[in-house]
């Protein structure tokens, strides 16, 4: 398949992949798209990628991230929320209200 714009292909078919909740994807590897994978799984935006051989050209697969069973934790309070699961995560912000959260695998201790 040809297309004109690889990066925006690459990214709609993670974003794509990553709604439809799979776990991996695989396209036609460059070497511009294994260097965004790496900076993608640098910055955690995704969780690994590998190249293959295909029958014309290498194939990308990239291991998608997703974040079910982490616990929110604010970050300036500490104050942990509930575990994230597979349905919608809702909250409430007053206007113009914030949080600034990390995850954790495991709530932290204290």
């Amino acid at each position: 398949m040809n297309t004109s714009d690889p990066i925006a292909d690459m990214l709609t078919r993670i974003r794509n992949a990553s709604a439809a909740r799979h776990r991996e994807l695989a396209m036609p590897s460059s070497k511009v798209k294994r260097e965004i994978a790496r900076i993608l799984t640098e910055e955690g935006f995704i969780d690994s990628w590998s190249v293959a051989p295909g029958d014309v050209q290498e194939v990308l697969t990239v291991h998608l991230k997703y974040v079910e069973g982490r616990t929110p934790v604010e970050m300036t309070g500490g104050t942990p929320f509930p575990p994230i699961g597979t349905l919608p995560y809702l909250l409430t912000f007053a206007p113009r209200g914030f949080y600034w959260f990390r995850l954790f695998e495991e709530p932290p201790d204290g």
